[in-house]
């Protein structure tokens, strides 16, 4: 028999030795679930308890292809200031400070999309992409470039379309927002990067880092 914190106790049955759930948990709202657990002895002499914790994975990995897998993070929702204080050197005139809450937690690409997974989504496309635009490829695992956003709407779709058995209900892979993409960036700091106030090559590649070109 189940003993449950969840509101319906007869969603839940067990078959075998494998627990089975007619719902949907609501992850995105509530992250773990408790679930109790008792084990009766079949002459019913001798009864068991156990906690059964549910919760959800950190990291999600998705197979593309018997090679290339996409990592992915849960972002958990939260309240963070967004934009820039005046103060900051180097910001621009729209980035005036504002307290954003996301209600909802998400699942981010733990890295930039790279060359090669972006190859394994889009090869084959009917929409004549290349599957390899990249101005420095031949570097699999270097951040795919020179891709538009109508270029990325056909990756979105045909990455849904791949995954479509193994999304859940009402999810699909979109671009982050604006706020989604600043708030996992911030990681909970308020500095003007999330190592702190300053950049350097050690932290980042960019212009004034002289490389010229992306890495790994």
């Amino acid at each position: 028999s189940l003993l449950s914190n969840y509101p319906d106790e007869s969603n839940f049955s067990i078959r075998g030795n494998i627990l089975y759930s007619a719902d949907v948990f609501d992850f995105e709202n509530k992250p773990a679930y408790e679930i109790g657990i008792q084990i009766e002895t079949p002459d019913g002499q001798t009864t068991t308890s156990h906690t059964l914790n549910i919760q959800i994975g950190k990291e999600r990995t998705v197979e593309l292809n018997s090679t290339v897998d996409l990592e992915m993070i849960w972002v958990e929702p939260g309240t963070f200031t967004m934009g820039s204080p005046t103060t900051e050197a180097g910001r621009n005139g729209d980035e005036n400070e504002h307290n954003v809450t996301l209600t909802k937690g998400f699942y981010l690409g733990k890295y930039e999309v790279t060359q090669a997974q972006y190859e394994a989504v889009l090869r084959g496309n009917s929409e004549g992409l290349s599957a390899t635009p990249s101005n420095f490829s031949g570097y699999p695992n270097r951040p795919v470039e020179q891709v538009s956003w109508d270029d990325i709407q056909v990756f979105i779709d045909r990455l849904n379309a791949q995954q479509s058995e193994n999304i859940p209900e009402g999810w699909e892979y979109v671009l982050p927002t604006e706020s989604q993409w600043e708030y996992a960036c911030r990681a909970g700091t308020s500095t003007m990067y999330s190592w702190g106030n300053d950049i350097n090559s050690t932290r980042a590649n960019y212009l004034a880092s002289g490389l010229s070109q992306t890495s790994n």
